[in-house]
C-alpha cells in the first residue's frame, strides 16, 4: 500500500469517524436511559424493594448525575491548568528538542490508535451500555 493510499484511508477513516460522533452524540444519551431503565427494573427495584421506573425518569436520573458532574469539574480551570503546564514545558526544553518533539506529536496524532480514540466518548459509550444490557438481559432471562 503507498504512502499516497495510507492518507487517503486515513482521511476517509477519520471523515467516518467524525460523521459517526456527528451521529451517535445525540443518540447517545437516550439509548444510556434505556439501558439503566432496564437494569433498574430488572435488578435494583426487586433487591430495594423500590418501584420501577419509567424511561423518562431513568432520562431524568441521569440528567440530574451529569449535572452534578458537570457542577465538580471545572472545564476551565483544566484548561487553565494545561496551558499553564504546556507553557512551562515550553520554557524548559530546548527550541531543537521542542520542534522535534512537535514533529513525533503530530505523527503520533495522525496514527491508527489516535484516530481511533477520536471516536471515543460516544462509540465507547455505546459499547459499554450495549454490553452492560446484554449481560444484565442475559442474568435477568436465565439466572434470576
Amino acid at each position: 500500500m503507498t504512502e499516497d493510499s495510507k492518507a487517503r484511508w486515513k482521511r476517509r477513516f477519520k471523515l467516518a469517524t467524525i460523521m459517526g460522533g456527528c451521529w451517535l452524540a445525540p443518540v447517545v444519551p437516550f439509548y444510556t436511559a434505556f439501558v439503566v431503565q432496564n437494569l433498574w427494573n430488572w435488578f435494583l427495584a426487586d433487591a430495594l424493594h423500590a418501584s420501577t421506573i419509567s424511561y423518562w425518569q431513568s432520562f431524568g436520573i441521569l440528567l440530574g448525575f451529569w449535572l452534578l458532574a458537570q457542577a465538580k469539574e471545572s472545564e476551565s480551570g483544566n484548561e487553565t491548568r494545561w496551558n499553564r503546564a504546556f507553557s512551562m514545558l515550553e520554557a524548559i526544553v530546548p527550541q531543537e528538542n521542542l520542534t522535534i518533539l512537535k514533529e513525533t506529536f503530530r505523527k503520533e496524532d495522525e496514527s491508527w490508535p489516535a484516530i481511533v480514540a477520536a471516536v471515543a466518548p460516544q462509540t465507547r459509550m455505546a459499547i459499554a451500555n450495549s454490553f452492560a444490557l446484554l449481560i444484565g438481559w442475559a442474568t435477568h432471562t436465565f439466572l434470576i
